[in-house]
C-alpha cells in the first residue's frame, strides 16, 4: 500500500505570469479553490497516507505559511536552498522518505475531476510488476495542454515518442530504489531521466479516463478554470 506521498510545488511558474509573481502557482485558485488544496482534497480520500512531503524553492516563505495554516500534521515541508528541479527535489528530500516503500508524486499545479482517480492508480500500481508508473493522459483530452505528447502505448507497454498520443500527466508512483538502478546526474535535473533508462528501470503508464486539466498560463485558467468542478 502506499503510505506517503510528495507534492512537487518548487518551480517558479515562469508561464503563469504575472500571476505568480506573488504567488506560488500551487496555492493560484482554479474557480476559488488553490490548485494545491485541491490535490490534498483528493488525497484525504486514501486512508492509508500517513506522510505528505511538499517541497518549495520559489516564494517558499509563502508557501511555508500557507500549509502551516493548513494545520495538516501529515505534511512535512522541506525548503530547497537551491533549485533542484523534480529528480533532484527527490534526491534531496531522501531523508524524509521511506526508501523501502514507493511513494506517490504528484506535480503541484495538477487539476482533475474524479475523486477515486488516486485509489485507482495505486490499486494499477500494486497489480503491475513495475519500478515507475506513470499517469498518461490522450493529449487532445487534456484540457490546455498544446505540446506534443510524450508517449505511445502499444501491447499494453509504454513507447517514449515525442510525436506521441499519450502525455505525462504529472502523477506518477516510483520506488526510490530506482535511484540506485542508474547512474545519477547531477543535480538539478528532472525525473524524466529515469524515463529514459529502460533497459534497467521497469517503466509502466496508465491511460487516465479522468476529466484533466493543465493550467499552464493565465489564458488556460481563464477559459477552463469555471469548467474544472461541472
Amino acid at each position: 500500500m502506499i503510505k506517503q506521498v510528495f507534492i512537487l510545488a518548487a518551480g517558479k511558474g515562469t508561464r503563469m505570469m504575472p500571476l505568480t509573481k506573488n504567488t506560488p502557482k500551487p496555492l493560484i485558485e482554479v474557480n476559488n479553490i488553490s490548485m494545491l488544496d485541491r490535490i490534498l482534497q483528493k488525497i484525504e480520500n486514501l486512508p492509508n497516507i500517513d506522510k505528505i512531503l511538499i517541497n518549495g524553492f520559489y516564494l517558499a516563505d509563502n508557501l511555508e505559511k500557507y500549509i502551516k495554516n493548513l494545520h495538516n500534521n501529515k505534511i512535512c515541508f522541506i525548503k530547497e536552498s537551491v533549485p533542484f528541479e523534480t529528480g533532484g527535489g527527490l534526491v534531496n528530500a531522501l531523508p524524509y522518505i521511506n526508501q523501502d516503500e514507493p511513494i506517490l508524486m504528484i506535480n503541484g499545479d495538477i487539476v482533475w475531476q474524479d475523486a477515486a482517480l488516486l485509489s485507482e492508480f495505486i490499486d494499477d500500481f500494486i497489480k503491475k510488476d513495475c519500478d515507475i508508473l506513470l499517469g498518461l493522459k490522450r493529449k487532445e483530452q487534456f484540457l490546455g495542454y498544446e505540446g506534443g505528447g510524450d508517449f505511445d502505448i502499444i501491447d499494453n507497454k509504454i513507447i517514449k515518442n515525442k510525436s506521441g498520443e499519450y502525455v505525462y500527466t504529472g502523477i506518477q508512483i516510483l520506488h526510490p530504489r530506482i535511484l540506485k538502478l542508474v547512474k545519477l546526474p547531477q543535480i538539478p535535473f528532472s525525473l524524466s531521466y529515469f524515463f529514459n533508462n529502460t533497459s534497467k528501470i521497469k517503466l509502466q503508464g496508465v491511460d487516465f479516463k479522468s476529466k484533466m486539466f493543465h493550467i499552464g498560463d493565465p489564458q488556460s485558467l481563464k477559459k477552463y478554470g469555471n469548467l474544472v468542478d461541472l
